[in-house]
């Protein structure tokens, strides 16, 4: 769970600088929406999952690739 609380805290900047983008770049009707999903808790709790799903999903990637490799070298 510290890990967790941990990385949670480090994605803070990047919640901020969605906030950022969103106030400069997208007009005032959707502006709104964007910011009530990023403010909602669970809007920040689900990028921190599609974060962390993907780091998972690479990680178990490149494993699989490295053993693929090592063992179609050895023919």
């Amino acid at each position: 769970l510290d890990f967790l609380g941990w990385s949670y805290t480090k994605l803070q900047p990047l919640t901020n600088f969605l906030y950022m983008l969103v106030d400069s770049y997208f007009p005032d009707n959707i502006r709104y929406k964007f910011r009530a999903a990023i403010t909602d808790d669970l809007g920040q709790r689900a990028l921190f999952l599609l974060l962390l799903t993907a780091a998972v999903e690479l990680t178990l990637y490149t494993i699989y690739r490295f053993v693929r490799f090592l063992f179609s070298g050895s023919r």
